[in-house]
């Protein structure tokens, strides 16, 4: 299967929230704190907010993997650049003030949750958001995606961080990515590991 890795427009940002209700429809989190029993307004306020973040957010680059004209998978990476004194920095939102969550939305579990995870990533370069539609899973789309990223990391010189539930770190690991960090979310028994890829000298131009 050829997968071809493209920039996302803008128009297609729906795509992505369809993409990801399909990816996660078993994910213990997703389901507990975005339960699917308004499937309407839940649609609807993840198409917002991926919008928002790829209207409003500096750092941010969503990516596609198309097979055969379709978008099958995306990525969301956030990428920094260097400030005045040569350090990374991505801007963007302040992981400390958390997004408006859908009305049925478990809010203290979201709150809990994603904003451990936001302030883990700020700052540094990371794969935020990756989904492959089921039928396309294992067949390379989101390897290419993830290489899509780290590319880029080499070029820059950065760490690259990314958090992955317990059935794909071995995954990850082939990318050079290892657990620096686990965080267990008490009240589902939900594993999430914090993984690093180290940053690795560049001879290319950034």
């Amino acid at each position: 299967m050829t997968v071809c890795i493209e920039p996302l427009a803008v128009e297609e940002i729906p795509t992505c929230t369809e993409i990801y209700l399909q990816a996660f429809a078993e994910d213990k989190f997703s389901l507990a704190a975005f339960p699917r029993n308004d499937i309407a307004n839940l649609s609807a306020w993840w198409t917002d907010m991926f919008l928002d973040e790829y209207q409003s957010q500096r750092a941010a680059r969503f990516v596609k993997g198309m097979v055969n004209g379709q978008i099958v998978a995306f990525a969301k990476w956030n990428i920094p650049t260097r400030n005045a004194d040569g350090d990374l920095e991505q801007g963007g939102d302040d992981p400390d003030d958390p997004p408006t969550y859908p009305s049925h939305a478990n809010q203290d579990l979201a709150n809990k949750f994603l904003g451990t995870l936001a302030r883990k990533r700020y700052q540094i370069m990371d794969l935020e958001m990756i989904a492959t539609l089921p039928e396309y899973q294992g067949q390379g789309a989101a390897s290419k995606l993830i290489q899509w990223g780290l590319d880029i990391a080499d070029r820059i010189e950065a760490e690259a961080y990314l958090e992955s539930n317990e059935e794909n770190v071995l995954f990850y690991q082939r990318f050079g990515f290892t657990i620096v960090e686990d965080y267990v979310l008490e009240e589902l028994s939900y594993r999430e590991s914090f993984m690093l890829r180290a940053a690795k000298k560049s001879s290319l131009p950034a």
